[in-house]
């Protein structure tokens, strides 16, 4: 199983913290090219247990997803993990810590594939990833740093 680890990004005072209270819907910080949708969120507010089901693109191809909000740990973090969808396993834990007079926004994403083998000749896989969360940490300064 591979790990990524990528600090998204800082927010001024608790300006972070919006993204906890509107979680994967936060559509705001993922990139165009994935032309990311919510379908259907099985509870408002979100809370543990809360299934979430999207679709996106990748390479030109739709990908249903669905995913459930396996831990809900409002201001600290929340994890969400694949529970239908293009990996064999997909964690992604989504952390906010105080630091000072902001918030500093990490994530950290546990993901194996169906054929790591062809994916690793490939590699695109491993490069979308970091791609997309590049954007999502230019998205995040734009929209929450002083």
């Amino acid at each position: 199983m591979e790990t990524l680890l990528f600090t998204t990004g800082r927010a001024s005072g608790d300006r972070g913290l919006s993204l906890l209270r509107h979680g994967p819907q936060s559509g705001a910080i993922t990139p165009p090219f994935l032309h990311f949708r919510i379908r259907r969120i099985s509870a408002e507010p979100l809370r543990a247990g809360a299934l979430i089901d999207y679709t996106l693109w990748l390479h030109y191809l739709p990908v249903w997803w669905r995913t459930q909000i396996e831990d809900w740990e409002p201001p600290h973090r929340f994890v969400d993990r694949q529970i239908l969808g293009p990996f064999k396993c997909w964690v992604h834990t989504h952390r906010f810590e105080a630091d000072g007079d902001s918030t500093l926004i990490t994530d950290e994403v546990r993901y194996e594939l169906y054929c790591r083998i062809l994916a690793r000749r490939l590699g695109w896989v491993h490069h979308d990833i970091r791609r997309i969360f590049a954007y999502r940490r230019r998205a995040v300064a734009v929209a929450f740093e002083p």
